[in-house]
């Protein structure tokens, strides 16, 4: 008698484990998101725009609603810097750094899953210095005729018949620093 009350007993709650599954999940949703589902974007580019600035591209992910941009100087550790808002947006520019300094940036794309944010995991970290101080009082080297950089010395790029002015004059000319020697 005893072993027929065992089992109707376990029958009732196989009945009742079951039900309480498929009632949460019919009224509660299956869906489970998790960062693996989530694609992973690509940094396609990390420039220096100036001494105080940076631009940071990546690629497109299909299905997310944002980004978020992490960066770290050499020797820290990362911090978010930035929330980016939406699919489309995949630039972003960060301004107010120093200059001559190397900066490293990661992201992730989230989407949101039940009112929570669920992210993929971290881009290759891509690094950038921004460009380096100069005076407008210090001489450069341009050249006189052809090329569009000034240099530091008059060897670089092998110049022909360089001429020695100052950063602004070679700036208000239409030249800019040469990325071999700034």
């Amino acid at each position: 008698m005893s072993l027929t009350i065992n089992r109707k007993f376990n029958k009732i709650i196989c009945f009742l484990l079951t039900f309480l599954f498929l009632f949460s999940t019919c009224f509660y949703g299956s869906v489970s998101v998790s960062a693996a589902s989530i694609k992973t974007t690509k940094i396609t580019s990390v420039t220096a725009k100036s001494k105080t600035s940076v631009s940071i591209k990546w690629k497109k992910v299909s299905g997310v609603k944002g980004y978020v941009i992490y960066q770290k100087k050499s020797g820290g550790s990362y911090k978010k810097i930035a929330t980016i808002s939406g699919s489309t947006k995949v630039s972003y520019t960060q301004k107010g750094l120093k200059s001559g300094t190397k900066y490293y940036y990661k992201i992730k794309a989230y989407k949101v899953v039940k009112g929570k944010k669920v992210y993929s995991s971290y881009s290759s970290a891509k690094s950038v210095t921004t460009l380096k101080s100069t005076s407008s009082t210090t001489k450069v080297w341009i050249p006189t005729k052809g090329g569009t950089k000034y240099h530091k010395t008059s060897t670089c790029s092998k110049m022909k018949n360089p001429v020695k002015v100052t950063v602004s004059k070679a700036k208000s000319k239409g030249f800019s620093a040469c990325k071999k020697c700034y």
